[in-house]
């Protein structure tokens, strides 16, 4: 985990440092981006393969819109109090970031497996990217909550280990500090006592291991949310005093346990799809239920209308046959009383 500012190095004496205090090189932010994006001569240490990085995008999809992002978070203008000497009036005044303010956090995740395994071996690939998923989220949901922006996420292929780049933002403050846990622990303990935690003192030593005490407490949380479910573990060999056998014995009781837990969560899974086809068959059946009672009411309506017409039609035919006859009758008795004479004479 690491920060960066706009600058790169220091100006000591009128002039830039190349190197930090710590012998890195001093890397300005543009260089950072330039390096994850495998810019031509900006990696010198990677040998060139042709293959891009994988980006997972958070509030940036591109490095262009990364380099735009972090343009506007490192040239924000900040307000901060004024009192002039002569008068002794208070105000407020603005002034845009300092070029050496760190605006540009990082964080890098490598896993123990080579990228030649990963690109040969597509379950081996997956299991990566579902790790460097679950690494994303947290990553993301912590940065979000100490009041920052995650740019995004670039996976790289082309050095020995299969590992992942992480960027923040602050567009609103500025400084990445309080995205990063020491950093952000130690500002809290210096501004806390002040002018105490000079050097030499025992409250700067203090406040030196609030920073350690915060970064093992992220170490901790990311390997529980994410580390230990794919069965990696928190502390190597030496440190739990361990030898090579019983070491690899611990791994394979934890690689173990993750594919218990894998299993036990798709189980779970499986239930609860099982649970939901369940839940759509008895729908489904209660819906053809619903529509067998609409279609039997429909049939028996249709059986009363076709008896009812059929009740009407004979009603009709008898009439119609009464009809006739009283025409043939009416009919004939006309007939007979044209063949009558003395009727025409009366």
């Amino acid at each position: 985990m690491e920060t960066w500012s706009r600058q790169g190095g220091a100006v000591q004496n009128g002039r830039q440092e190349t190197v930090r205090r710590n012998g890195q090189r001093s890397w300005s932010a543009q260089q950072i981006i330039d390096e994850a994006e495998r810019v031509p001569d900006a990696c010198e240490h990677v040998p060139y393969t042709g293959r891009k990085p994988l980006v997972l995008e958070g509030t940036c999809r591109t490095f262009d819109e990364l380099r735009k992002a972090h343009e506007a978070a490192s040239t924000v203008k900040l307000s901060f109090p004024y009192r002039d000497k002569k008068t002794g009036k208070t105000s407020t005044r603005r002034r845009q970031l300092r070029a050496d303010t760190h605006s540009l956090y990082t964080a890098v995740i490598s896993l123990p497996v080579t990228a030649e395994e990963a690109l040969a071996d597509p379950e081996k690939m997956r299991e990566c990217m579902s790790t460097f998923r679950m690494a994303k989220t947290f990553e993301q949901r912590r940065i979000e909550a100490a009041g920052g922006e995650f740019a995004m996420a670039v996976i790289h292929y082309d050095e020995c280990q299969v590992h992942m780049h992480l960027y923040g933002l602050d567009r609103v403050r500025g400084s990445v500090n309080a995205l990063h846990p020491g950093r952000a622990a130690l500002d809290d303990f210096r501004e806390r006592h002040g002018a105490r935690c000079k050097r030499g003192t025992d409250l700067f030593q203090r406040s030196k291991r609030a920073y350690c005490d915060a970064m093992r407490e992220w170490q901790g949380d990311l390997h529980r949310e994410v580390f230990s479910k794919v069965g990696l573990l928190r502390y190597g060999p030496k440190r739990e005093r361990l030898g090579r056998s019983d070491y690899m014995r611990t791994m394979q009781a934890a690689e173990e346990r993750a594919r218990m837990a894998v299993d036990l969560e798709d189980s779970r899974n499986h239930r609860k799809a099982l649970s939901g086809i369940a839940a759509l068959l008895d729908e489904r059946d209660a819906d053809i239920e619903t529509r067998e009672d609409i279609l039997d009411t429909r049939e028996a309506q249709l059986t009363d209308l076709t008896a009812s017409l059929n009740e009407r039609s004979e009603k009709l035919r008898e009439a119609a046959e009464k009809t006739a006859l009283a025409a043939k009758e009416t009919a004939a008795a006309t007939a007979g009383l044209r063949s009558c004479p003395w009727a025409w004479c009366s």
